[in-house]
């Protein structure tokens, strides 16, 4: 098995390469339109608290990880 050789943030240059790989996941969706996905991509890197995260095998994207961090009292 290969090693992930890169994690870094996506950007908006990544959504053709994220949306293709989304398609493995359900290939009976949809896909979403590339200016959407750009526009959702931006709307989560302005929440605090939250990343999408790409990594990548000899720099191509096989894996992503959306994290949120909630605010919470304890």
């Amino acid at each position: 098995m290969q090693q992930l050789t890169n994690i870094r943030p996506a950007t908006a240059s990544d959504i053709d390469a994220l949306l293709a790989l989304y398609m493995h996941l359900s290939s009976d969706n949809v896909p979403c339109p590339p200016d959407t996905a750009r526009a959702h991509l931006a709307a989560l890197s302005r929440y605090e608290g939250s990343a999408v995260l790409v990594g990548e095998i000899d720099a191509k994207i096989v894996t992503t990880c959306t994290l949120v961090v909630i605010p919470n009292l304890t």
